[in-house]
This record gives C-alpha cells, sequence and structure tokens, in this order.
C-alpha cells in the first residue's frame, strides 16, 4: 500500500505525478503512539478499489527528517507528523494532522473534490 519516498527526487515525482492524478502523502514517525494509530487506521480502513486508483506515499519522519521539513517547504504548510495530504496540480488541496486524521474524510475529499472513482 505504502509507497516510500527517502529522496528530493521523490517529492518533485509525486508533484509530477499529481498534475495527472490526485495523490496521497502521509508524513508517519513510527516513534509517535499517535502517529501509529493514525498508521493503523488509514492501514486498516483503506479500500481496494480506492487503492488501485490512488497512489500512497509515505515519509518517515524519523528517518527522513531533513526531506520532512523540504514537504512542509514545497507545500507551504507548517510541519507535522503524524500529517496526510490529498496533492492534485502540484499543490496540497486537504491536510490534516494528529487525530484529524479520518480514512472516510480523506475518501471524501478523493471522491468528492479530487474527482476518483466517478
Amino acid at each position: 500500500m505504502w509507497i516510500s519516498i527517502k529522496t528530493e527526487q521523490q517529492i518533485e515525482d509525486l508533484l509530477k505525478e499529481s498534475f495527472d492524478q490526485p495523490v496521497v502523502l502521509f508524513k508517519h514517525s513510527n516513534r509517535c503512539g499517535t502517529s501509529m494509530m493514525a498508521y493503523d487506521h488509514l492501514t486498516e480502513n483503506w479500500e481496494k478499489e480506492l487503492l488501485q486508483s490512488v497512489p500512497v506515499y509515505l515519509n518517515n519522519v524519523v528517518e527522513e527528517r531533513e526531506l520532512a521539513r523540504y514537504i512542509a517547504g514545497k507545500l507551504g504548510v507548517i510541519h507535522q507528523s503524524p500529517q496526510v495530504f490529498v496533492i492534485r496540480d502540484g499543490k496540497a488541496v486537504y491536510h490534516t494532522s494528529h487525530y484529524r486524521i479520518n480514512y472516510k474524510a480523506l475518501k471524501k475529499e478523493l471522491i468528492g473534490k479530487a474527482g476518483i472513482l466517478e
């Protein structure tokens, strides 16, 4: 499910990809209980049909701290972890963090505004 990103070039590539289709990016810390809960929630609820339609990228903020800051700068948001984004046309059209990360809200964003599965 998760496509691990470790380089700035991968970020640039996913931003380019977002002009063809929305992408999801999840910034995650495996040392944080809140992040682990959000990760588990998304993993357990992600529907196969949606997963086949949307690439889902993962930034491990513990291992790739500088990359997490790079992402924040590129998207123009304050770095937080956990944090999830829907990226379209090179911009974060939706983002939320911590306990507000919710699969149903993310799915609604992807299906409704991004036009996935319509």
